[in-house]
């Protein structure tokens, strides 16, 4: 797919975009003690797996954060790459993002350790001087973004185009899921699991999730979806709910990214003209199952 022009951008991505450095033990980790593992170094963060994904049927831009180090030239490099357009906010003197994660033999995240200091310094001045010059089909952020802006965006973008596009949200984390409580009401999808779902209701991740859909309508989010592992997933769309069974998978990798891909194949089927379930229970569950059977590997740094 060629490089699209300001002209021709269907879904513009904000947030994360970081070196994932990934660790897979071989044996059951162990704390206080060494572990062995196997490394595996890949173009990462929530946003741009998001744009990876995407990108192979939609023309996308993804405005995110570098520093000037190797790994940010290393990072434009790869984006340019895989055709993913991209305006970059460049931090002088600043190093790259990153992203640790270490996965236990059967792929399951063990621990992830996030350093998004770049992303979090993004305010709506840096992102209004990337927006492409004609309205996008729809915007996408993750909250790897400061609550700040998470705000200031959203509610900018709302007078920035004469007919505002529909805002996706992606909470990332359990602890920066809670960013995006103060623009709930703004957002038109918001994609989470059942951890995330907890962090912004107050409820124990172990609640029924019908419960938890509840409580996430009662703080003003009309649309989001909550992914729950092997478990069935639960689809409000305004007043509709729908859960979607989710057929057995092998994990022949691990879980990393499964989430976004979920999230970026639902979208693309979106903004394409199907609802938010049918999105989900078609595109969204194919693209998790090809991360996770290993039939689609993360681009290698």
């Amino acid at each position: 797919m060629p490089t699209p022009d300001n002209n021709t951008i269907n879904l513009t991505i904000i947030g994360g975009l970081l070196v994932d450095d990934i660790a897979i033990s071989s044996e059951n980790l162990k704390l206080g003690s060494s572990n062995p593992v196997k490394w595996q170094h890949r173009l990462g963060g929530v946003a741009t797996n998001v744009a990876r994904v995407a990108a192979q049927q939609l023309d996308v831009m993804l405005i995110a954060s570098t520093g000037d180090d190797s790994h940010g030239q290393l990072l434009a490099h790869l984006l340019a790459e895989r055709a993913i357009s991209s305006a970059l906010v460049v931090w002088s003197g600043q190093a790259s993002d990153r992203y640790t994660a270490v996965l236990n033999p059967d792929g399951e995240l063990y621990i992830g350790l996030a350093d998004a200091q770049l992303a979090e310094k993004m305010r709506w001045s840096d992102i209004e001087q990337r927006l492409p010059e004609q309205r996008p089909s729809a915007f996408l952020l993750d909250a790897n973004l400061s609550a700040n802006c998470l705000s200031d965006t959203v509610t900018a973008l709302q007078t920035h185009y004469k007919t505002p596009p529909p805002i996706y949200a992606l909470a990332v984390s359990p602890a920066k899921a809670v960013r995006w409580l103060d623009t709930a009401d703004k957002v038109d999808v918001l994609l989470c699991n059942r951890r995330e779902a907890a962090a912004l209701t107050n409820l124990n991740w172990q609640s029924d999730i019908n419960r938890m859909a509840d409580a996430l309508m009662e703080k003003q989010f009309s649309g989001f979806v909550i992914t729950d592992g092997s478990d069935s997933i639960l689809v409000q769309d305004r007043q509709i709910r729908t859960i979607i069974d989710v057929p057995q998978i092998h994990i022949a990798k691990n879980v990393n990214g499964a989430g976004d891909a979920m999230a970026a194949a639902s979208i693309v089927q979106i903004i394409k003209g199907q609802s938010l379930a049918q999105a989900v229970a078609s595109a969204g569950l194919d693209a998790a199952r090809a991360v996770l059977s290993g039939d689609v590997e993360p681009p290698q740094v």
